[in-house]
């Protein structure tokens, strides 16, 4: 396939907003994560209170839960470059299109897995 030639301001733009999605999914699953393990505490913690000693000895006492993880440097680092060259044009391969024009980053899979459980929004 072909390189993709791009206006370098069109480009940078859309890295921004595909950042600034990112930077919302993310506070959205941190603050449903907190919610859930708040919740699974709560509901620990009740468990604590109502065993008995023989009860308690056998409790395990963890809350399992997946955090959210965060790729805003990702994000960064690409705008910074790209706001840095003298090139108004900008050539890319197929692969820097899928990731910086339509958000597939590499680690896109992992971010999606920590934060599904939270966040409904993302695909």
């Amino acid at each position: 396939m072909k390189p993709v030639r791009m206006n370098k301001a069109d480009l940078v733009v859309k890295l921004k907003e595909n950042r600034e999605k990112h930077r919302v999914d993310f506070e959205s699953a941190v603050d449903a994560y907190r919610k859930q393990a708040l919740k699974e505490t709560r509901a620990l913690t009740k468990r604590v209170k109502s065993a008995s000693r023989e009860e308690l000895a056998k409790l395990y006492l963890s809350v399992q839960l997946t955090s959210p993880k965060q790729f805003i440097k990702e994000y960064d680092r690409a705008i910074a470059m790209f706001e840095s060259t003298l090139d108004d044009v900008i050539e890319l391969s197929s692969h820097e299109f899928t990731t910086y024009v339509l958000d597939e980053w590499q680690w896109s899979d992992e971010f999606i897995g920590s934060t599904a459980a939270y966040n409904s929004s993302r695909k």
